[in-house]
């Protein structure tokens, strides 16, 4: 699709891509909740907010302000999710990998070879760079460019991811090639990437102002989604990790966790309960104290609120509300006639069962994680006894689970890599095979 001038200026005063734009953003950022490490909460992103703000509907004020107060950085969850990815990252580790490259001259095979290793730094930056984009950045857009110098008289071609945090506006069309894409750069600068031209333009106060125009010959939009997996059928442009599924069960992990340290404090510093004294409360310049749990006035007569209740007594009323880790509470003064007399100082403790319940269900709830996401088996199957079956099938439901995984990183690396290759070759390329391989190192 080749745009005009006209076309670009409409497209940025639209942005018709801006709601999918922002529930991708929305997606990666919880995504990197999950699997970003953060020291503190300035330091990471909204996620945590909007995670805070889910808490806060669950529980009562006071107990969301202990929950805030345990809440720490790094989140407990980093540590499944990166042996998750651990599992994950065994896609670059196939006995069987393959990459193939065909040229209708030898010598443009060996200086491609020098290219992508030297120069582009394949396949390492798959590895580190598009590994890491894979966990926080699923949305983000591959784009390729051609650098002013040049390296034996031949374009010098180059690739990047883009966040989608930059990308203006979009096009793709039912395959999920991109069209066209405009985002944005520093120093008021936008981008504009089509079928026909690479360009660059200032653009102030709605004005575009042309800096850079130039035909690529490529006949397609040098630009496109990093991953190829939509989340669903609606919603093709926006990308699924292999975390999206389990996005939901994280939350609760995460919440699970840290309420169970809440829970696990009152073993620690457990509920005391004595004896109940008389209140002494009394305010001495008006008067007013303490009466049966109410306040009353210096004559004795009660002290009535505005909607014509009773005043609690301050003191009373905060012994009496709800109790926490370490809390001390009082108990009625047992009467004279009473027979048996209560123990003047008791602990209240929950039990051990209540306790292993819940970091249980904890762990239950995390194993069911890992095992969606990298397959049945987790890692039991290298501890325990097992039979032939119980192997075959948990090989067969990892290595299916990398299998997609890898697909996603070969289609990726065919589109640069024979982007990069017309580019800098012309019609001296002819074509690729990317292979990541079939068997893979599972135990």
């Amino acid at each position: 699709m080749e745009l005009d001038l006209g076309q670009i200026n409409e497209l940025l005063k639209n942005k018709k891509a801006k709601p999918v734009i922002e529930k991708a953003i929305s997606h990666q950022l919880r995504l990197r909740f999950h699997s970003e490490a953060y020291l503190d909460k300035l330091s990471s992103n909204r996620a945590v907010t909007l995670f805070l703000n889910w808490v806060a509907t669950l529980i009562p004020k006071d107990k969301y302000i202990i929950f805030c107060n345990l809440f720490r950085f790094p989140i407990s969850n980093i540590e499944l999710t990166e042996k998750i990815y651990k599992e994950l990252e065994r896609i670059f580790e196939s006995r069987n990998s393959n990459f193939s490259y065909d040229f209708n001259d030898t010598k443009w095979r060996d200086d491609w070879e020098y290219y992508r290793q030297e120069i582009l730094k394949e396949p390492i930056i798959w590895k580190e760079v598009g590994w890491k984009k894979m966990k926080t950045a699923i949305n983000s857009v591959l784009v390729v460019d051609v650098r002013p110098e040049g390296i034996d008289n031949l374009p010098n071609p180059y690739f990047f991811w883009l966040d989608i945090e930059h990308v203006l506006d979009f096009l793709t069309d039912e395959e999920g090639k991109m069209e066209y894409i405009i985002f944005s750069q520093p120093n008021n600068e936008v981008v504009v990437y089509d079928s026909v031209y690479w360009r660059k333009f200032d653009y102030k106060d709605e004005i575009l102002t042309i800096k850079k125009e130039e035909i690529h010959g490529l006949d397609y939009c040098p630009a496109q989604f990093f991953w190829t997996d939509s989340i669903n059928s609606h919603s093709k442009d926006i990308k699924q990790s292999p975390l999206t599924a389990q996005l939901a069960n994280l939350d609760w992990l995460q919440f699970f966790d840290t309420s169970n340290r809440h829970l696990n404090l009152y073993a620690n510093y457990p509920i005391m309960v004595t004896t109940e004294s008389e209140c002494d409360y009394e305010n001495i310049e008006s008067g007013e104290h303490c009466k049966n749990g109410f306040l009353a006035n210096l004559s004795g007569d009660y002290i009535f609120t505005e909607t014509n209740q009773l005043q609690p007594c301050p003191v009373c009323a905060s012994a009496n509300k709800l109790s926490g880790v370490g809390s001390v509470v009082t108990k009625p003064m047992p009467k004279k006639d009473e027979k048996e007399l209560t123990k003047p100082i008791e602990f209240v403790t929950l039990s051990r069962d209540l306790l292993d319940y819940n970091n249980e269900t904890s762990e239950s709830l995390a194993n069911k994680i890992f095992r969606a996401v990298t397959g049945l088996g987790g890692s039991v199957i290298e501890t325990q006894a097992v039979n032939e079956k119980q192997i075959q099938g948990t090989f067969e439901s990892k290595t299916s689970i990398l299998i997609s995984l890898k697909s996603n990183f070969e289609k990726a690396q065919k589109f640069v890599d024979d982007t990069i290759c017309r580019l800098r070759y012309r019609d001296a390329f002819v074509s690729s095979n990317i292979n990541y391989g079939t068997s893979f190192y599972i135990y």
